[in-house]
């Protein structure tokens, strides 16, 4: 009937209702293969039919149909967005069209394809194209709703690809402010992971001394050294004072590295004070070259200095305290006061400690007990209550000043062994300090072995408060 209303008739328009009924009530491919030939050779009936039907019956032969006229006609976004609608039921041809027209650099096919895979109809071979996407998408024109899929992606999904795209946004700034102790978060959890990228930026990371693991980034970089980036890092390790690596990018394949200009002109200046100086005075020289030697072994001038003066200061104050002999007696007649109240000041910090540990009590100038264990949080709520010798300002120690009592070659306190006393019979205990890790858990030291380590807040170990002395 459609041929005889086209060709007897010459009634079109008919032609065109008896194919949409033949599509509508038969699914005829021949009369669909009809009316987009009609619509594509400018029939605007046929083409007002056939974006109808599309829309209407919403079946994803028609919407692919529909899709190619829309691109023969040179409306991109509308084919883009048909093909679409024709891939979400599962079309091979639309989903082939729109792949191969995002792979032209169509940005905004590219977004429909971010899209199926959103709704999970994207084939695993074509997943880490959708990432190069994404990446694009979010880099150069911020797209945030990208972003928000990305971390959605990364978070519910737990996709390793998603993860790696969003600590690489993190580093880079990318969508979102820089924030490498997220950027590292994500690496960290991608560390068993095939993706060497992510492997790569967080031994740099830590190589760069991020997390204060820098020994055991080139431990790992040491071990792992036949892959060509840790080659490179470990090869160049020796000249780190000039030169840095740079965080690999998402695409990046090599680790690059760039110089250190600060570092390099201050040690062109040294070495230009250490030439003009080294005729003129012998102690100068030594200064300078203390100065060089800190900056080589990547510790602060300043800090060295200032803590040079320091201890020359505090030794020459003492000795003139000692000069005289009473002073001397007045002195040890203090300090076996000070520790008869179950105190000891370390005149080297100007700290003053508890002789005993929480838990022990202090009676007639002795202790009583042993010490108890805390969780980290049980001990700071301890620490308010604590009242030894007339002071109630106790605190728990940072890190730095607990070190302060750590010994160089055996188990023990940094003082007279009868000062500081055991919190039980034959240990000298793991003690808390206040100062946080990345990781938000605690640090602490080991008197038994002379080390330090980080705990979860949840461990329970031993506290022994100070106070500043003046």
């Amino acid at each position: 009937m459609a041929n005889l209303s086209e060709h007897f008739f010459k009634d079109i328009n008919k032609a065109v209702d008896f194919h949409v009924l033949a599509i509508t009530n038969f699914a005829s491919s021949s009369s669909l293969e009809w009316l987009y030939q009609k619509a594509c050779s400018g029939l605007i009936y046929a083409q007002e039919a056939l974006k109808s039907i599309s829309d209407k019956l919403q079946r994803p032969d028609i919407q692919y149909h529909y899709a190619l006229f829309a691109k023969d006609e040179s409306k991109n976004k509308i084919a883009c967005d048909y093909m679409y609608l024709s891939a979400m039921q599962n079309d091979k041809q639309a989903y082939t069209w729109l792949k191969n027209y995002a792979s032209k650099g169509d940005t905004y096919a590219q977004l429909q394809m971010i899209g199926l895979f959103d709704a999970k109809k994207i084939a695993s071979e074509d997943e880490a194209v959708v990432f190069d996407y994404c990446y694009a998408a979010i880099k150069n024109t911020n797209n945030q709703i990208v972003f928000k899929q990305v971390n959605s992606w990364a978070s519910e999904r737990k996709n390793t690809m998603a993860q790696n795209l969003l600590a690489t946004c993190y580093a880079f700034g990318y969508g979102i402010d820089v924030d490498l102790i997220k950027a590292y978060q994500i690496y960290n959890t991608l560390k068993e992971s095939s993706i060497e990228n992510a492997v790569c930026n967080r031994v740099i990371l830590d190589y760069l001394n991020f997390n204060d693991r820098k020994y055991e980034a080139i431990s790992f970089i040491k071990a792992n050294q036949n892959s060509p980036n840790f080659k490179k890092l470990l090869t160049l390790s020796l000249v780190q004072f000039f030169i840095e690596p740079k965080l690999l990018d998402y695409h990046q394949k090599t680790v690059c590295f760039s110089c250190n200009h600060k570092n390099i002109i201050s040690f062109l200046i040294l070495v230009g004070i250490v030439f003009n100086l080294a005729i003129s005075n012998i102690v100068l020289i030594i200064i300078n070259m203390t100065f060089i030697l800190s900056y080589f072994l990547k510790i602060k001038s300043e800090q060295v200095i200032e803590k040079t003066l320091s201890t020359q200061i505090k030794k020459i104050k003492k000795l003139n305290s000692y000069k005289d002999v009473e002073t001397r007696k007045a002195k040890k007649k203090e300090i076996e006061i000070e520790q008869a109240k179950g105190v000891w000041i370390d005149h080297n910090t100007n700290l003053m400690w508890a002789r005993i540990s929480l838990g022990q009590g202090w009676e007639k100038g002795m202790k009583v007990g042993d010490a108890q264990k805390f969780e980290w949080a049980s001990a700071q709520n301890e620490c308010q209550n604590f009242k030894l010798a007339g002071y109630t300002d106790w605190r728990m120690p940072t890190i730095n000043e607990l070190k302060t009592l750590m010994t160089k070659d055996k188990a023990g306190y940094n003082c007279h062994s009868k000062i500081l006393l055991k919190p039980q019979s034959g240990e000298f205990g793991q003690y808390w300090s206040s100062s946080p890790t990345i990781s938000q858990c605690r640090l602490y030291v080991c008197f038994d072995r002379q080390t330090s380590y980080d705990y979860g807040l949840y461990a329970q170990l031993y506290v022994r408060l100070v106070r500043n002395a003046f």
